[in-house]
């Protein structure tokens, strides 16, 4: 092996280490070795307000060594990282790394760098606290001064089933901060602005599924807490999207012919009149019961014949957990490179992945099966089968599924199994 691939493998190597530093450094809550889940979920969403892309918490774990993967970073997360710190980019920082052989080894002048760099250092950090003497953090900054063992954020369902109303309690201990937000979704622009001088707010959900509230003080998450939301049985709500909002109306009746569940005809025609609605179908047991390590999940659905405005006739599949979701967005064949399979912050989308085998027409009972099994996550079209994951994070114990499509979606098979377990969740008990 040459010395300057060896010179280049410690290059990265010590870029890496730097990287790492710097973030932990601007963050303020020691080393990265020490950090907890809340804390990759919350640098999560730091990057991503500050660089509009982007990181997996699974990825930034991996960054610090925290998972069994060893799988290296690539160079987009690199760029990415490195612009939050503050750099150009990721080749911005391997350029400062030292190489050994091309800046000389001899002990003298690293003792001459060592000494100078140390006094360099030491009037620096003079400067600092001078500054910081004279010049106290603007409040913007306030929120990396959070004592966080001093916050406190719960929730409290006060039903089961749908509706739901949640009791949202927070309590800063009287720590000031510019502005105090509540998040109840993946997208980030969806928040609601609490009062910092009460300690309670609530919201009411109007359809079943897991959610991850948020408790963000000046952009920056503080606490987050799992909302595992029931639903009736098997039940279908119909939704439009107004203003930028999903509104979720009354449950739409079922019927049950020969073992198939389907619409009843009133509902069919208005989905013929209106082709902005769209269908949500879910059965999420009382409680999550199935084990995240290996289950199967079984269905066989129709769609019917594209009576709604997109042509890809997308089915959105949301296996829920009771700490997240694993989700699959597949259609029609010709749309696959626009498929989404998400798994517990991890993705792969049909834009750089080959996903045409999970494409399914109208019209056609296609047969679909998610496998989880270890750390392996397949999912199964008809008879064809693709590995999604390898080394897929877990979800926490498996709830059940929901279906949402804007077309009308029959059933005449949903199951959800583990090594103990086989449920009917089209079976008499959830009707």
């Amino acid at each position: 092996m040459s010395d300057n691939h060896i010179n280049s493998g410690v290059r990265d190597q010590e870029a890496l280490n730097e990287l790492r530093s710097a973030i932990e450094d601007k963050l303020g809550w020691g080393q990265g070795a020490e950090w907890g889940g809340a804390d990759f979920e919350r640098l999560s969403d730091m990057v991503s307000d500050e660089t509009g892309k982007r990181l997996s918490v699974s990825t930034l774990k991996r960054l610090w060594g925290r998972t069994s993967a060893n799988v290296r970073a690539s160079r987009t997360t690199l760029d990415i990282l490195s612009t939050f710190v503050g750099k150009e980019s990721w080749r911005a920082i391997t350029a400062k790394a030292l190489p050994i052989t091309a800046r000389g080894t001899k002990s003298s002048r690293r003792t001459h760098w060592f000494v100078l760099g140390s006094i360099l250092t030491a009037l620096l950090l003079m400067v600092f606290v001078l500054v910081s003497f004279l010049y106290p953090a603007k409040s913007s900054d306030r929120s990396l001064l959070i004592d966080i063992s001093r916050v406190s954020f719960s929730v409290e369902k006060v039903t089961t089933g749908i509706p739901n109303t949640v009791i949202f309690r927070y309590d800063l201990d009287g720590q000031p901060v510019d502005s105090l937000e509540l998040q109840q979704s993946w997208d980030a622009r969806r928040r609601e602005v609490l009062d910092t001088g009460q300690s309670l707010v609530t919201s009411t959900y109007h359809s079943p599924g897991y959610y991850l509230a948020k408790l963000i003080a000046d952009g920056v998450v503080l606490d987050s807490q799992h909302v595992y939301l029931p639903s009736n049985g098997v039940e279908v709500v119909e939704i439009r999207e107004e203003r930028e909002e999903v509104l979720y109306r009354p449950t739409i009746p079922l019927t049950w012919q020969q073992g198939v569940l389907s619409y009843d005809p009133e509902i069919k025609e208005r989905n013929k009149a209106d082709n902005h609605l769209g269908y949500q179908l879910s059965n999420l047991l009382p409680t999550p019961d199935i084990s995240e390590d290996t289950f199967t999940l079984a269905m066989e659905l129709r769609l019917t014949q594209g009576t709604g405005d997109n042509h890809c006739n997308p089915v959105l599949i949301f296996v829920t957990g009771a700490e997240d979701v694993y989700f699959f967005g597949l259609g029609h064949p010709g749309c696959a490179g626009e498929f989404q399979c998400f798994f517990g912050g991890e993705s792969i989308s049909g834009k750089d992945h080959d996903l045409s085998s999970l494409g399914f027409l109208p019209g056609v009972w296609v047969r679909i099966t998610v496998i989880k099994s270890g750390k392996e996550l397949r999912l199964k079209v008809n008879d064809n089968v693709l590995t999604i994951s390898t080394q897929a994070p877990g979800i926490g114990r498996i709830g059940g599924v929901s279906l949402q499509s804007q077309n009308l979606i029959e059933l005449r098979g949903l199951s959800l199994l583990d090594s103990t377990k086989h449920l009917d969740l089209l079976g008499e008990e959830f009707r």
